[in-house]
């Protein structure tokens, strides 16, 4: 299952889109959190910098591979995909 799950985060673009959504998300938190310290000279600590990016890369990499894993779940060997519920489902009723 982890290796599975490993597979998945390094296969289909995941990284590239992860380091690009990282850059982007990753850059706008730091100017948010730390423009004024920013503008006065002073710098935060390269852990926090390192933080801010990790950590829109990690939740674009679960993103992208939890929906590769439900889109491999619900389709068929014929490519028709299955969605889980409908408007005539019953239980949406």
């Amino acid at each position: 299952m982890m290796k599975d799950w490993m597979v998945l985060c390094l296969s289909g673009g995941i990284p590239i889109m992860a380091v690009k959504t990282s850059l982007i998300v990753g850059t706008i938190l730091i100017l948010i959190n730390h423009c004024d310290a920013l503008l006065e000279g002073n710098y935060p600590p390269v852990w926090k910098i390192l933080c801010t990016y990790a950590v829109p890369y990690c939740v674009s990499t679960f993103g992208a591979v939890s929906l590769k894993q439900f889109t491999q779940q619900n389709t068929s060997p014929d490519g028709d995909y299955f969605p889980i519920a409908s408007k005539g489902d019953e239980q949406w009723n």
